[in-house]
């Protein structure tokens, strides 16, 4: 009844009830395409990766060699995401039939109907095709066969980007206080270095980043600027350290309680080979939880601790926060602590990651200029953290954990 109510929720000034199809821009739509269209990639994947044959292939290359050679099977690949979606073919007679074949199961078993506009068959050795904002092209190799894949930004979806983080760095004007000035450097920071991250994947991501850095860069300095900032050799910087340390090139930055915090450029980045999904990696089970700690444990310390430096702190800065206890010096500590840490919980000894991470006072009741040291702060898990705050019995965590415990409640008790 939930999502059917969904599905007929209608358009705020437009429609009271939606008679089909999912609400366009809903965080629903992408779900429910996912749901509907399961029977699409399991009928795509019978047609060839999982055929069944009579003889049973110890190595896959040879069962597809096989079929190749002996059958009339059409060869593909499907890649999706959501309801966008790309199959790969190895002929346009291939393609003709599979879109023929597609049309037709779309509108017989899923009652949806495949749009022309919009489906298109494209020999990617001649024009790239446009994929999730990426623009994707065969181009020949060095052996005397063969092609290799080159991918790059789609450059309309880039500049759009571009300009959004443009008009996000004039609104620095409208910072009255150095607090106010940080959070929207950090704001301006986690733009550019999502839009790097998304397109870090792709072969040429540096050529066309590089295209649009010098704008942001000097929008940037020249709001720093009215804010009494000045230009720094980017490993110089106190903010994002694990990135920053390798480049000399200058960034714009302002100074704040002796820390220098700056703007990052858009050209600090380099093509990071994207490594393949694995289905097991999910948030929903104990399985794909533990598969992602694995993987994204293996972060270098200094990307983790830079991590730390999230948005919700900025914004705890920004607005200021009613303990004296959470003030910038702790905000920028944190990072510190945690690295000294060695980016492990100091109550249970295991590796924290993401949300998961309190930075714990071990005195609270230090002086203001004591209490925010990095070495009164403790990194620990938000549960582990808890116990130490808490009057109940945990010992049933395990004799170190649980003496490990009583020794930061003993420490918040010291007057």
């Amino acid at each position: 009844m939930i999502i059917k109510a969904m599905l007929k929720a209608g358009i705020m000034g437009e429609l009271r009830e939606n008679p089909v199809g999912t609400p366009q821009g809903g965080i629903i739509s992408p779900l429910l395409a996912n749901v509907y269209l399961h029977s699409f990639d399991q009928w795509v994947t019978r047609e060839w990766e999982d055929k069944k044959t009579q003889y049973p292939y110890a190595q896959k290359y040879k069962k597809f060699d096989r079929l190749r050679k002996t059958t009339q099977l059409k060869e593909t690949y499907l890649v999706r995401y959501a309801d966008d979606w790309v199959l790969i073919t190895s002929s346009r007679r291939n393609a003709e039939k599979w879109k023929f074949r597609i049309t037709k199961y779309l509108k017989e078993r899923l009652k949806l109907t495949l749009s022309e506009e919009k489906t298109l068959i494209t020999d990617i050795r001649r024009r790239p095709i446009k994929f999730l904002g990426f623009e994707i092209k065969a181009i020949k190799g060095n052996a005397k066969h063969g092609h290799i894949l080159v991918s790059k930004p789609n450059q309309q979806r880039l500049k759009e980007k571009v300009n959004e983080i443009h008009k996000t760095i004039k609104k620095i004007k409208s910072a009255t206080k150095k607090e106010d000035l940080i959070h929207w450097i950090n704001l301006i920071n986690s733009k550019i270095r999502g839009l790097i991250q998304y397109y870090e994947c792709t072969t040429k991501v540096n050529v066309y980043a590089r295209k649009y850095s010098d704008k942001l860069h000097y929008a940037a300095y020249l709001k720093l600027r009215k804010h009494g900032g000045y230009k720094l050799p980017a490993k110089q910087v106190d903010n994002l350290r694990s990135l920053h340390e390798k480049y000399n090139t200058k960034i714009p930055v302002i100074e704040y309680n002796g820390l220098k915090i700056g703007i990052t450029r858009l050209d600090f980045c380099t093509w990071q080979k994207a490594k393949n999904k694995s289905p097991k990696e999910t948030p929903y089970i104990e399985e794909g939880r533990r598969v992602y700690m694995n993987r994204t444990g293996n972060k270098p310390l200094k990307v983790r601790a830079d991590e730390l430096l999230s948005m919700n702190w900025s914004k705890i800065i920004k607005i200021g926060h009613k303990e004296k206890l959470y003030n910038f010096e702790y905000f920028m500590n944190r990072a510190y602590a945690f690295n000294r840490d060695k980016g492990k919980c100091r109550v249970c000894k295991e590796v924290l990651q993401g949300n998961d991470i309190h930075i714990h006072h071990i005195n609270p009741k230090l002086s203001l200029d004591e209490v925010n040291r990095v070495s009164n702060l403790a990194s620990m898990h938000k549960s582990c953290h808890q116990m130490i705050h808490s009057t109940r019995d945990y010992s049933m965590v395990g004799k170190k954990t649980w003496e490990k415990v009583l020794g930061f409640r003993e420490k918040l008790s010291i007057i």
